[in-house]
Order: C-alpha cells, then structure tokens, then sequence
C-alpha cells in the first residue's frame, strides 16, 4: 500500500543572489541549490562554446555557463530565470545525468527552452548538468542572467504487511523515495489512525492512535488498543505539513491477537 506525496521547495527569485557564475565545463560547475537564485554573466564569466547545444539549435552556436542540480528520481522540477539588461534571449538547457565534458557536445539536452519559466520530471535520481547562456549569432546579447530551480520532491509510505497486532505496540511505516532510498523530514507529520469497534455494543469509529515524523526511513507509531478489542481494525495512515501536498489515507485492515 504506497501513495506518492510531494514537497515544493519554493523562494522568491528575485531574493539575494548566491556564488560568482557558473563553470565553463561541467567539472567545474558549480551546486545550485533548490529555491535560491544563482547569477552569472556571459559577458564577463569564462563560458563555453556550446555550439549546436544551446537554444535555437545548430544555425545558432552560443556561449553560456554550467551548473549541476541534484535531483531525486519523481522529482518535479521548474526552472526560472530571465536576461537582465544588456543581455537578450538567454536560453537554459538541462542535460541527463552522466552527461560529461566528453559527450555534451553530442548530448541531446532532456530541456531546452527560453530562460523564463520551464519545467521538467527527474526520471532518476543523479547530478544534471544544467547551462544558461545566448547565441549572439542569431539575435541573442551576452550580459547577466538569474537562475532558480525548483523542486517537487515524491515520497512513497508504505504501510507493513501485517496479518495482525497486538493490543499495544508499535507499527512501523516506512517513507522512501521512488527510487528506494529512506526519507527523514521533520516537516512531514503523518498520523495513524484505527476504525474499529470499542465494545460489542458500539459502533465502529475512527480514533487517533499515534503522530510522528521520519527519521531514517521510518514512522515509529506507538499506539494501545482497547484490551477487548477483538478486530478487524482498519488502519489508516494520513500525512500533512508546511510545504508538503495533501496526503491520500493509506489504509490496510488487520485482526488483533
């Protein structure tokens, strides 16, 4: 039993810049954090000869500077930027990860489009290349530019597959990425719940067993049961927290022994 969930790093990109410019190759680009704005300038940073890689394609060679994004696979990704005068139809391209010095030349870019706003899914998790520049050639000006990458990052919550539990314990919910890897975020709050009835006499009703947050992979709940409750329980995993899209309940039913 999975759901996916996201959590959008967001920050206003016109907020201070970070670093001097990008690299002129891709072993010398540099990080570019999520949701902060970078800066460079083709006019005065060492940029590369992109040549047919960069915006309108192979009749218009161009100059431009790399960074590299870390991104996880699911990743939801926007790119924003814009050309700050004298510079003119700047252009962002973002390349798979393994994309290297030796083969950009041929690499066809997974992006490539106008430096406004743009966007793309991480098919896997890795370092992605990305390089903004302009083609003086085909009506482009060098100058300044700001650059801010965004991300929507995917959570899969799993709930154990158990037959049945015991009247008091705990139940681990495990919190991975889609590519497998454990998530711990102190903003997620997921919450356990249990349908079920609390006498022969009452009817079933939905009740807060436990809170908690990831921590390696994991949710923790510690809960109690009623000690005459004989079952089936209907578990029920639900998540919520600043920054982080509503969560789908996660159910599963179990007996009680």
């Amino acid at each position: 039993m999975a759901v996916a969930i996201g959590l959008i790093s967001a920050a206003v990109l016109a907020g201070g810049a970070q670093g001097a410019g990008g690299g002129s190759t891709i072993s010398a680009a540099p990080p570019v954090p999520l949701a902060f704005t970078v800066s460079g300038n083709t006019s005065s940073d060492a940029v590369t000869n992109t040549g047919g890689n960069l915006g309108p394609g192979a009749q218009c060679p161009g100059d431009g500077e790399f960074w590299i994004a870390s991104l996880v696979e699911g990743d939801e990704v926007t790119l924003k930027g814009a050309a700050l005068a004298p510079s003119v139809q700047m252009y962002v391209d973002v390349y798979a990860p393994g994309t290297s010095d030796a083969t950009v030349a041929t690499a066809k870019p997974l992006v490539s489009a106008p430096l406004v706003s743009t966007g793309f899914t991480a098919t896997r998790s890795g370092a992605y290349p990305i390089l903004v520049g302009t083609s003086p050639a085909c009506g482009g000006a060098d100058g300044p530019f700001n650059l801010a990458v965004y991300a929507t990052h995917k959570a899969m919550i799993v709930l154990p597959r158990a037959a049945s539990i015991a009247h008091t314990g705990t139940l681990n919910v495990k919190v991975e990425s889609p590519d497998g890897k454990p998530i711990s975020s102190p903003h997620l709050h997921l919450t356990l719940y249990g349908t079920y009835r609390a006498s022969s006499h009452a009817g079933a009703r939905r009740r807060r067993l436990g809170t908690g947050t990831p921590g390696g992979g994991t949710v923790v709940f510690s809960y109690r049961l009623p000690a005459t409750e004989s079952g089936p329980v209907k578990l029920e995993v639900v998540g919520a927290g600043a920054g982080y899209q509503p969560l789908a309940p996660v159910t599963g039913t179990v007996a009680v022994h």
